[in-house]
């Protein structure tokens, strides 16, 4: 009976194996696709990525490290160095031989050892190219976020003790500039501008003395012996106008563009153009009409830095100047417009001002 019953189990069993596995099955739907997206972006596998923009920063005080075997940044920029078989830009600063001069960091003595740990008398090929490991400080931001700590040994290394290394790389960097080629070749232009610019100044007031205008006999035969009868000469306050105070102006580039205009009267000077009283006065009025444009051009400018309208006490004036300044102040008129021949003797043409003249000369067409 027991018997029996097992092959009706068995049978039961078997045939409704039989019956699900002849049912059809649903099938799963296939999942979409995962779109995984790497640092390189969807760039092609032989193509290269432009590079992304960054700030190189340059002469900065080394950035801290963040672990302790961490290859040190380089706190500058190393655009244009050479690093090949026969040349290390680096080590211009960085060798045992130049580190003192520059300021430099001494290159580490761990790179004049072999992988054997045999030490070389020079840097070892394997440390050699010096990019390998050590990257400029940049500002560049991560590519992927991190929470990657600094050890905390060196995050001891901050505060004061920081600042005192500040301050020393500072003194460093500026003594290792101090012994730098291109520093003493700016100092030395420096200078040389200084002793230019003082020898040039020196000069151009040389030019602006009385005695230098009167040393030729053209000025001090004529016009000048004209002006020692003026009271520009002589006063009883003392106080003289000379001849750079009324033709040279004061300000720099007014008075540059009056000497480079007095290059004329050397050529002149040169050719003799008025080295004889005679041909003085032949001159003379063209030579006044020359000097009387000028100061209408520039409103008597010289004039001014002595008398000026808009300090005039009219009260201590006469009668007849004071309210000749306030018509002439009202109207726009400027000194050269009345006073004529105030310090020089006129040329013979008439003025229109005081008393006419006998026999003017005519004026040239």
């Amino acid at each position: 009976m027991k018997k029996t019953l097992q092959k009706f189990l068995t049978l039961t069993l078997t045939a409704g194996m039989l019956v699900l596995g002849a049912a059809p099955v649903a099938q799963a739907a296939d999942p979409a696709p995962v779109k995984l997206q790497g640092l390189r972006g969807g760039t092609p596998i032989e193509q290269d990525n432009a590079p992304g923009a960054f700030k190189q920063e340059r002469d900065h005080r080394p950035a801290d490290r963040d672990y302790v075997q961490q290859p040190p940044l380089i706190p500058h920029t190393i655009t244009g160095y050479q690093i090949t078989k026969n040349m290390n830009k680096c080590m211009d600063c960085h060798s045992f031989a130049k580190a003192g001069a520059s300021g430099a960091t001494k290159v580490s003595v761990t790179h004049f050892k072999t992988r054997e740990g045999q030490e070389l008398d020079n840097i070892s090929p394997r440390r050699y190219f010096c990019t390998q490991c050590h990257v400029p400080q940049t500002d560049a931001k991560p590519l992927v976020e991190s929470s990657f700590q600094r050890a905390r040994g060196l995050q001891e290394s901050t505060g004061d003790k920081d600042m005192a290394e500040q301050k020393t790389g500072l003194f460093a960097r500026l003594m290792a500039l101090v012994k730098t080629r291109k520093f003493m070749m700016l100092s030395g232009a420096f200078a040389a501008g200084i002793i230019f610019w003082g020898g040039f100044n020196t000069a151009l007031e040389y030019t602006n003395r009385e005695a230098f205008c009167i040393s030729c006999h053209e000025m001090k035969d004529n016009v000048y012996e004209e002006y020692r009868n003026t009271i520009h000469y002589q006063n009883r306050t003392g106080v003289r106008a000379t001849c750079p105070d009324c033709h040279v102006p004061k300000e720099w580039v007014p008075k540059m563009i009056r000497k480079i205009q007095a290059s004329n009267e050397v050529l002149h000077k040169i050719l003799g153009t008025i080295d004889t009283p005679e041909k003085f006065e032949a001159k003379r009025h063209q030579l006044a009409s020359n000097e009387w444009a000028r100061m209408k051009r520039t409103d008597s400018h010289e004039c001014r830095n002595c008398h000026n309208f808009a300090f005039m006490d009219y009260a201590e004036q006469n009668q007849r100047s004071s309210n000749t300044h306030q018509q002439a102040f009202n109207e726009g008129k400027t000194c050269i417009d009345c006073h004529k021949g105030i310090a020089h003797r006129l040329p013979q043409v008439e003025q229109n001002i005081g008393a006419p003249k006998e026999t003017p000369a005519k004026l040239p067409q």
